[in-house]
């Protein structure tokens, strides 16, 4: 199942509204599992910056599917106060075998 690194961002001024949006949609997660990518590892939260993420408030999941819908479900969930950035992630040990066997 392919893995995505899932970097979220928002202005701390927007919390008020964030908060109870994410525990419904949290909450609308644990029924409907099948309509969104599994979270690998829950949100955390950054300590310090991190190349283009630029509001005040920081964080990533991982999250794994191979359904597209899934992202656009989860992005229009959180629109418009919370940002998302998905980028592909992949074992290294994968990508050093997969890269040794394309230099033979």
């Amino acid at each position: 199942m392919a893995k995505y690194v899932v970097f979220i961002e928002c202005d701390s001024k927007d919390y008020d509204k964030i908060v109870p949006k994410a525990r419904k949609s949290r909450d609308y997660r644990e029924k409907h599992p099948e309509n969104y990518p599994k979270i690998v590892l829950s949100a955390q939260r950054f300590l310090g910056d991190i190349p283009k993420l630029t509001k005040d408030l920081k964080g990533f999941n991982i999250i794994e599917t191979d359904d597209l819908q899934k992202f656009v479900n989860m992005k229009v969930m959180n629109m418009p106060e919370v940002t998302t950035y998905i980028v592909p992630i992949v074992d290294l040990s994968e990508f050093q075998d997969t890269y040794l066997k394309s230099r033979k």
